[in-house]
């Protein structure tokens, strides 16, 4: 299983030194429990999750945002006369936000199938040199399906499709990918299914539950098979001032919604603590500089059996420059941070 926390990776870079089976700081037994939680949170929420998929529409479980049609060059002029006329629109705006009506979780599900054992036309698009999936691909197809379940949860569920003549007031961004937990890797070729719902929404932020299952051959009764989960924190702006727009509320009836909630809420705190436990904003604590210079000392510079299994960290960065095209805009013509997604992992 793969684990992306975030304080590691900074004593990692002051480190210097990357080993491939991953640096151990059992010293640390804080950073240990967190990670620990963090699992269980993300498999708590995978089974909880089941019950707000049974509870969503399945006739709108496929509707997500597309891209106006729209020529670029067109469409950027339109915002621009949209963002000049900002003010005079904000009281209306502040009227609107009083109304928010609260939303259920499973309003928000959205589910997209990836059919990649019977269309080989689909399977051409994702297929990496090795025969299997890009999984890059599926990160940036992720980050896309969190969107339109933000998208979804803010827009009437009867929307055929949210146009980004519908979202003009407002976008959402991906603020971060708080967790990717890869429970299983997709090392054959079959038919994938990507699903996410709201499970927990603040003031102007949300966080989004995605999941990627390995769906059985056609014709069996075998149940799908959970390969990936993740966490996307999204933020909703106003689009002509580029502040925090409020967005509609949840409301929890069920006790699986409720327990999603409480996750949430937990997920919410504890990357509060990150943010505030930073190394942009704090010095390590002892046990933490106590398990760097531990290092220090198995992995001397001056010492030249570094072994085999061990590189110089230095050794391992590298830089690219992309040029972002209209081709990879988003529904509001901004530059899709899937895609980056996709761009970062290849």
């Amino acid at each position: 299983m793969f684990t992306a926390v975030s304080r590691p990776r900074a004593f990692a870079r002051a480190s210097r030194l990357a080993h491939p089976s991953g640096a151990r700081f059992e010293s640390n037994v804080l950073l240990r429990k967190g990670a620990e939680e963090e699992t269980r949170s993300g498999l708590a929420i995978n089974k909880l999750s089941e019950a707000i998929r049974n509870a969503s529409n399945p006739e709108s479980r496929s509707l997500m945002p597309i891209r106006s049609k729209g020529l670029w060059r067109d469409l950027q002029n339109k915002f621009a006369d949209e963002a000049s006329s900002s003010a005079s629109d904000q009281s209306l705006r502040s009227a609107q936000s009083s109304k928010l009506k609260p939303r259920r979780m499973a309003d928000s599900f959205v589910e997209l199938e990836l059919p990649f054992e019977s269309d080989p036309h689909l399977l051409e698009r994702y297929v990496n040199r090795t025969g299997l999936i890009q999984t890059g691909r599926l990160l940036e197809d992720l980050d896309a399906l969190a969107g339109s379940v933000a998208y979804k949860h803010l827009l009437p569920n009867s929307y055929a499709s949210a146009d980004a003549d519908r979202t003009r007031d407002f976008y959402f961004v991906t603020a971060s990918v708080d967790r990717l937990d890869m429970i299983k890797p997709l090392t054959t070729i079959r038919d994938v299914r990507l699903s996410g719902h709201v499970s927990f929404c603040g003031k102007s932020s949300l966080e989004v539950f995605v999941k990627m299952e390995g769906l059985p051959p056609k014709g069996t009764e075998k149940p799908s098979e959970t390969l990936m989960l993740g966490r996307f924190s999204m933020v909703c702006r106003d689009s002509r001032t580029g502040g925090p727009r409020e967005i509609n509320p949840l409301v929890l009836e069920t006790p699986e919604e409720m327990a999603l909630h409480r996750l949430g809420q937990e997920n919410k705190e504890r990357r509060s603590l990150d943010r505030k436990a930073s190394l942009d904003r704090v010095p390590p604590s002892k046990e933490e500089a106590r398990a760097l210079h531990q290092l220090y000392l198995d992995k001397h510079p001056n010492d030249t059996l570094l072994g085999d299994r061990s590189v110089w960290m230095s050794d391992t960065k590298t830089s690219s420059l992309y040029l972002i095209h209209p081709q990879d805009r988003n529904v509001h013509g901004k530059a899709f941070g899937g895609h980056l997604m996709r761009i970062a992992y290849g």
